[in-house]
């Protein structure tokens, strides 16, 4: 399915409600179902994602973040 930039921007907006709003078990939810829903999540979005999951590892070693970014720089 090709990724379409209004449903990205419209989900990552709707992601920000979620987060802003505590509603954790939702940003999961739509964190699982990108491509079904055929949509990407932004890397901070992501980002937020994997450390909520307590997934350090990912964010360790994610590539997109630089490592003045991961040293807090």
């Amino acid at each position: 399915m090709k990724l379409d930039n209004q449903v990205s921007s419209s989900v990552n907006r709707l992601f920000h409600k979620y987060k802003l709003y505590g509603q954790g078990d939702a940003l999961k939810l739509l964190e699982e179902k990108q491509t079904v829903l055929g949509f990407e999540l932004n890397l901070p979005s992501r980002l937020y994602i994997n450390f909520m999951k307590g997934n350090f590892r990912w964010i360790a070693e994610a590539s997109e973040i630089s490592v003045m970014k991961k040293n807090g720089v």
